[in-house]
């Protein structure tokens, strides 16, 4: 939580070592990898947090995410690349779930995670000394992940 009358911002990941390190820990951590997982998600699709713990099983189980987003109330479509669904694989894989219409992230005590939780969390598996990592850290992780990818695109 900031200071009264202060601003904080969030800094980014390295897209390649938050990726990897969130793998790491989705398949060998028994109590860090439901984390593990959203911040696979959150990398690679760049949705707000409020978006993010809306999400159902039944919402990857395809292709796309076809969501309506909490604060612009914008309908999207985002494709689900392969990270997501070989971390998805795994995912239910240390849950025990064939298939199922709950939440995805959900605590042990059944109530869906807070982004306060989750920025706890995601402090604890990516502790950066002089970053403030966040929730919105995964959103702009992905954002200079597409920027750097689009001037390689435009360099001749």
């Amino acid at each position: 939580m900031s200071v009264k009358n202060t601003n904080t911002t969030a800094d980014y990941l390295d897209f390649d070592y938050a990726l990897n390190k969130a793998f790491k820990l989705l398949k060998n951590d028994d109590k860090k990898f439901k984390i593990a997982f959203l911040a696979i998600i959150g990398i690679n699709v760049g949705l707000r947090i409020s978006d993010i713990l809306k999400l159902k099983h039944k919402d990857i189980q395809g292709d796309t995410i076809d969501i309506i987003e909490k604060k612009t109330r914008k309908r999207r479509e985002i494709k689900i690349n392969n990270n997501i669904k070989k971390a998805y694989k795994i995912y239910c894989e240390k849950l025990g779930i064939i298939n199922s219409d709950n939440y995805l992230f959900v605590s042990q005590k059944g109530s869906v995670f807070t982004s306060r939780q989750v920025n706890r969390l995601l402090q604890s598996i990516f502790p950066i000394k002089d970053k403030n990592i966040s929730s919105h850290s995964l959103r702009k992780t992905f954002s200079v992940r597409v920027w750097k990818m689009m001037v390689k695109v435009k360099e001749p």
